[in-house]
């Protein structure tokens, strides 16, 4: 029996505009894009699950809604890309590419397995500016990590509060039906396409959009954009 019942979007999505949001007096800021709906997305972030055995290994973006509306209390996260391959060069370039042409702003991934990142650095340290920012997921050296990554999944999947929207026909999606008891006592390593969902959904969820920056200046507040 499956544990999740995963709800698809309709269609792809596609950023045609971008604003910069400035988060403190030091001048740091992040950028939301509008999609084509209308929609504005605050953070634009990857999973990066390395191949594990006989299984590819399995690459993924999700964008986080800027701000819901005034019906919920919660952000709705689109996956907008994935990707799978047996060899890692390969994922890897795919990731260089879509992160790209998706704004990826960082990717989340297992930085512990010391192979894969020997490979990872050697091609990242070629590409210079297009190199993949990638950083440690959650919890990723507990041994629980893999329920801790799946309980969040499962959270987000709902029925009465639905915050993930799947690719209709995608990899994930399939991976998440079929998901039972039996997947959250194995290594989530074992598993790509469900590992790299965990390394990037427990960082959106855990961690909040920055809030932008409020100038006062003689009485009244002013928010801040670039």
């Amino acid at each position: 029996m499956s544990l999740l019942s995963p709800v698809c979007r309709q269609g792809r999505l596609a950023f045609v505009d971008m604003e910069k949001i400035i988060i403190n007096s030091y001048g740091e800021s992040f950028t939301k894009f509008k999609s084509e709906g209308g929609l504005w997305y605050g953070r634009v972030m990857g999973g990066i699950a390395w191949p594990w055995e006989d299984k590819p290994g399995y690459a993924v973006i999700l964008a986080e809604e800027y701000s819901p509306d005034r019906h919920r209390d919660w952000r709705m996260i689109d996956m907008i890309w994935e990707a799978e391959d047996d060899s890692l060069p390969d994922l890897l370039r795919k990731c260089r590419d879509a992160g790209k042409t998706n704004h990826v702003a960082y990717w989340w991934g297992d930085t512990t397995r010391a192979s894969m990142m020997d490979m990872f650095n050697h091609l990242n340290r070629d590409w210079k500016k297009e190199r993949i920012f990638l950083s440690p997921a959650r919890q990723i050296e507990s041994k629980d990590c893999g329920r801790y990554y799946l309980e969040t999944a499962k959270d987000a999947l709902k029925a009465e509060k639905t915050t993930l929207m799947i690719l209709p026909g995608s990899i994930l999606g399939g991976e998440l039906k079929d998901m039972g008891f039996e997947t959250v006592e194995k290594d989530i390593r074992q598993n790509p396409p469900l590992a790299a969902l965990g390394y990037v959904l427990t960082y959106l969820k855990s961690t909040p959009i920055p809030t932008p920056y409020r100038r006062k200046q003689k009485g009244k507040t002013t928010w801040m954009s670039a």
